[in-house]
């Protein structure tokens, strides 16, 4: 926000004179802002932590049932082919029984015990797959068609395609994404202390021209100059002391303390600027004939 945004109210001249004690606190603005911040953030930053942790993995899980039970029912339908892709059967095996591993032994394998279960729990999912196993190690019958275990297996499948059908592959940047609204945490604990830090504060100017900061009272004689070299880009301000301290003013954070700051500025160099903080406008030329 530029200085010049500062200087739009309507506040009477002689109400920034020097005859007046001129106080400022952080401004409501900045509070709300750092507030909306700290909300948005934190809401973003959780997202991210919940997409990373549970979201992204869990679609990458589906996407790899809804694979593996189409690779099955594709094996399964071309059992009784003489061409039979022994090596494809053999990988899908070593899969199946390394996933299926986790399942207990006292759990029965059988289909009607996925009826009981969540449709996409791990241990319906197990169950699953060892009753896959089972159909891919089974032989068509002699009449060609398939096996009891092979027809079991084929149902299971197609029921495990209608449940995952729809599960797409998460893309390559999902989640270099959920990153960028995780590290937005970071603003929060920061914008919480600059809340913390700038709430209590107060900055005065007495009549005599006396200011008092956070971190104590400067005298008018004590004061020696005050750098607005950043005033008008930056709405901030620095006041020298003369033991050669320094107090930075910043006017974007607490509000009226551009009447502080333009005060200050216009006793010391009051041929530059106003008493609201203003810059003198040069004095118009008159233009001479020829």
């Amino acid at each position: 926000m530029a200085a010049g945004d500062h200087m739009t109210n309507d506040t009477p001249v002689e109400s920034q004179t020097e005859e007046t004690t001129l106080t400022s606190r952080i401004g409501q603005g900045y509070r709300l802002r750092a507030l909306f911040t700290i909300i948005i953030c934190g809401v973003l930053g959780l997202w991210g932590i919940y997409d990373y942790v549970w979201t992204i993995p869990t679609q990458e899980e589906f996407f790899e049932r809804r694979e593996i039970s189409g690779d099955v029912r594709k094996l399964l339908e071309s059992a009784s082919d003489p061409e039979y892709n022994f090596e494809a059967r053999n990988a899908m095996m070593a899969v199946l029984q390394d996933r299926a591993q986790g399942l207990s032994e006292t759990t029965p394998i059988d289909p009607d015990r996925l009826n009981e279960l969540q449709p996409t729990s791990d241990e319906g999912w197990m169950i699953t797959m060892a009753l896959y196993a089972r159909g891919l190690e089974s032989r068509p019958l002699p009449s060609g068609k398939p096996s009891e275990q092979m027809r079991v297996a084929g149902v299971v499948a197609e029921r495990s395609l209608q449940l995952y059908g729809d599960a797409q592959e998460p893309s390559a940047y999902d989640r270099p994404v959920q990153w960028m609204f995780i590290l937005s945490l970071v603003f929060v604990p920061l914008y919480l202390i600059a809340l913390m830090k700038h709430s209590p504060n107060v900055y005065r100017l007495d009549s005599e021209g006396n200011l008092f900061l956070p971190e104590g009272e400067w005298t008018r004689d004590e004061i020696t100059d005050i750098d607005m070299s950043r005033w008008m880009s930056k709405s901030t301000a620095i006041v020298e002391h003369v033991d050669g301290r320094h107090a930075k003013l910043d006017a974007y954070i607490y509000k009226d303390l551009h009447l502080i700051i333009g005060a200050i500025a216009h006793r010391l160099h009051p041929d530059q600027w106003e008493v609201d903080g203003r810059k003198v406008k040069p004095a118009a030329t008159e233009e001479t004939d020829a």
